[in-house]
């Protein structure tokens, strides 16, 4: 079990690297990584301009605002709702993820077993 943690901080490092260039203004390039969370194909990754690594799993924001996510989805977390653009922001939690849209409202999906997809009123 220690081996497979030490695995998945590493790819996490990797994906935080990446998102630290996008954070800093540096020139897009597309992200790199290994291990448990980085199965997902590399052409939608070449885009990518805001990402957030959760403990499992990993989002990315790719052109038009379309999500890419990958990783252990067993609670949906990797399950992005539609429609699957506008989006500016995103967070991924540890059995949940969230995604900020362009008109300012919040989706929440994934594990809710503490109520973290069950978004306050009014949402926007």
């Amino acid at each position: 079990m220690r081996n497979r943690t030490v695995v998945l901080i590493l790819a996490s490092i990797v994906v935080l690297v990446s998102a630290a260039e996008f954070a800093f203004g540096q020139p897009s390039r597309p992200v790199a990584g290994w291990g448990a969370q980085v199965l997902v194909e590399k052409a939608a990754l070449e885009e990518v301009s805001t990402l957030s690594c959760g403990p499992r799993h990993n989002l990315a924001i790719g052109p038009g605002g379309k999500i890419t996510a990958w990783g252990w989805g067993a609670w949906g977390q990797c399950d992005v709702p539609l429609p699957n653009q506008e989006f500016t922001g995103i967070g991924a939690g540890y059995y949940h993820s969230l995604g900020l849209k362009a008109d300012g409202t919040i989706v929440a999906w994934g594990g809710n077993t503490y109520d973290q997809c069950d978004l306050p009123s009014p949402n926007e």
